[in-house]
């Protein structure tokens, strides 16, 4: 592998165990491109306090565990309502519904 060039990891999913891997990756290494896909049109949330959000006694940014900002201050790109179809491990690519991430191992 080109020590040069970034390494590439895909993270499939944004829930607890996707953001502890994508955190994960970033604390080993600072300069790894990482991407976070998930087919949920928000960032992951708590649903246990869903029901004090829907009632009016928390605000909405409450709701989510990591802010938007958390993903762009961690350099990690998110990409949300995407859902992952497959991994052609041969090729080193994720396809999704809307195109193709290469990334470095699977």
């Amino acid at each position: 592998m080109d020590r040069k060039r970034k390494d590439q990891f895909i993270v499939v999913g944004n829930g607890i165990a996707g953001i502890t891997a994508a955190s994960t990756i970033r604390k080993f290494n600072k300069e790894a491109s990482i991407t976070i896909i998930t087919k949920e049109s928000h960032p992951t949330y708590s649903a246990c306090i869903l029901p004090n959000y829907l009632s009016g006694e928390i605000k909405r940014d409450t709701l989510f565990i990591k802010s938007l900002q958390y993903y762009s201050k961690n350099q990690m790109s998110l990409i949300l309502s995407e859902n992952a179809e497959g991994i052609d491990a041969d090729r080193r690519k994720l396809i999704f519904e809307s195109g193709e991430l290469n990334f470095d191992r699977s």
